[in-house]
């Protein structure tokens, strides 16, 4: 009895305890995730803008005036 109150209070026991793992690793991915789609998105986001600006340029039409903006 003494000893498996001394092996749940030591730290092995609590090392080998892998209930809270997947857990952590499910935040881990999901952060990961998260931290590739914002950067992807601020990423092709500019280089779509650029790309409608150049086209509209290219045309001869102000993007700001379809919207009601002017530059």
């Amino acid at each position: 009895m003494a000893r498996r109150i001394f092996q749940l209070l030591s730290f092995t026991a609590l090392a080998s305890d892998e209930r809270g793992a997947s857990m952590v690793e499910y935040a881990l991915l999901t952060s990961l995730i998260a931290v590739a789609a914002v950067s992807s998105e601020w990423t092709l986001g500019d280089n779509t803008a650029r790309t409608f600006d150049l086209v509209a340029g290219a045309a001869g039409v102000n993007p700001a005036d379809s919207v009601g903006l002017t530059r």
